[in-house]
């Protein structure tokens, strides 16, 4: 059972999640515990970054939808 508590465990979860038992089975091996906490707080501000650009990204497509919507209900057709 994992121990979501501890950082090494919510990283476990993580692996479980996206199905890599390879990778938690790395960490196992080559890793201790506190090795491994020390790797998902990493893990943990990098992914806080890339869930922040991937939010940006999604908002510009967005708003770059949005505005095509708006230019081509100002466009008139020519004949």
């Amino acid at each position: 059972m994992i121990n979501a508590n501890r950082a090494y465990g919510k990283l476990h979860l993580i692996l479980e999640l996206i199905d890599r038992k390879d990778i938690r089975d790395q960490l196992d091996e080559e890793f201790t515990i506190e090795e491994q906490e020390s790797i998902y707080q990493l893990f943990r501000t990098i992914m806080i970054d890339e869930i922040n650009f991937v939010m940006q990204v999604k908002k510009g497509e967005k708003q770059s939808i949005a505005n095509s919507k708006v230019m081509g209900k100002g466009k008139r057709m020519s004949h």
